[in-house]
C-alpha cells in the first residue's frame, strides 16, 4: 500500500503533539486543582453550615406557626373559662386552659433555643465568608499563571487538532478508517515512529522499538520499511502503524553507501 509519505508524516507528528499537550493540559489541570484544595474545603464547610442554618430556620418558622395556632387556641379558652358556670366543666377548661399555656410555652423555650442556635451559625458564616474571600485571593494569585498556561496550551490543542483532522484527509480512505476505529478504541496515536535504541555497548546491535507501545521490532519488519519506506507497517505488539523517521532513514542508508 503506498501513500505519500509527508501527510502521514505530519499526521504521526500532529498526533505526538496533542499526545503531549493533553499530557501538559491535565498536570496544569492538577496544578490548579491542587491549590483550590483549600478554597474547597472552606466552602465544604460553608455549605454544611448553611444548610444547617436552613434546617434551623426551617425549624423556627414550623414553631411559629405551631405556636399561632396554640395561642388562638388559649386566647379562645381565656374567653370562654369565665363564662361556664358547670362547676366540673370548668375545672376541666381550667386545666385544658393550663396545659395549653404551658405547651405554648415550651414551643416558645424551642424556638427561643433555634433561634440562638441560628444566630450563633450566622456569625460562623460571617467568620467564614471572610476567610473564604481571603482563600479565593490567595487562589486566584496562585493559579492566574497557571490559567494563563491551560489557556495556551488549549489554544495549541485547537490548532493542533485541525491540523489533524487536515492531513487525515490527505491519507489513503483505508487508512483513514483505520485511524479513526484505532481512536475510537480509546488509544492514542495510531501512527507512531520506530525509534532505533542506543546500546552501551561496543559492537552490540541496536535495537529498533515503537514509540507507540515501546516494544522491540523484528529486524525483518524494519528492513521491510527501509527498503519500501512508502509502505506503512504495522507494529505487531500495539497495531499501530509504522514510519521512520528520515533522519533515522539517513542513517541507515548511509552505512550501506560506505559498503557499496
Amino acid at each position: 500500500m503506498s501513500l505519500p509519505t509527508s501527510p502521514f508524516i505530519e499526521l504521526a507528528n500532529t498526533d505526538q503533539g496533542i499526545y503531549l499537550k493533553t499530557a501538559q493540559a491535565r498536570q496544569l489541570d492538577q496544578l490548579i486543582e491542587a491549590a483550590r484544595a483549600a478554597l474547597d474545603e472552606k466552602l465544604g464547610e460553608q455549605t454544611a453550615l448553611q444548610q444547617e442554618h436552613d434546617a434551623l430556620a426551617q425549624g423556627s418558622d414550623d414553631l411559629r406557626r405551631k405556636i399561632a395556632l396554640q395561642e388562638e387556641f388559649v386566647s379562645k379558652l381565656e374567653a370562654q373559662v369565665p363564662l361556664i358556670r358547670n362547676e366540673k366543666e370548668f375545672v376541666a377548661s381550667k386545666k385544658q386552659l393550663e396545659e395549653g399555656r404551658r405547651h405554648k410555652g415550651q414551643l416558645e423555650e424551642q424556638q427561643l433555643e433555634l433561634d440562638i442556635q441560628r444566630e450563633d451559625i450566622q456569625q460562623k458564616l460571617s467568620d467564614l465568608n471572610s476567610v473564604i474571600a481571603e482563600h479565593r485571593t490567595e487562589f486566584e494569585d496562585q493559579t492566574s499563571q497557571l490559567q494563563q498556561q491551560r489557556d495556551e496550551v488549549e489554544q495549541e490543542l485547537n490548532g493542533l487538532r485541525a491540523q489533524q483532522q487536515q492531513f487525515k484527509s490527505q491519507i489513503p480512505d483505508r487508512l483513514q478508517r483505520f485511524y479513526d476505529k484505532f481512536l475510537q478504541r480509546g488509544m492514542s496515536r495510531p501512527i507512531c515512529a520506530a525509534h532505533k535504541s542506543e546500546s552501551s555497548r561496543k559492537e552490540a546491535k541496536h535495537e529498533w522499538g515503537c514509540t507507540g507501545c515501546n516494544m522491540v521490532l523484528p529486524s525483518q519488519l524494519i528492513n521491510e520499511m527501509i527498503s519500501l519506506p512508502e509502505n506503512p507497517k504495522h507494529c505487531p505488539h500495539c497495531q499501530r502503524l509504522l514510519f521512520i523517521p528520515a533522519d533515522a532513514l539517513e542513517s541507515e542508508e548511509e552505512p550501506q553507501a560506505a559498503d557499496a
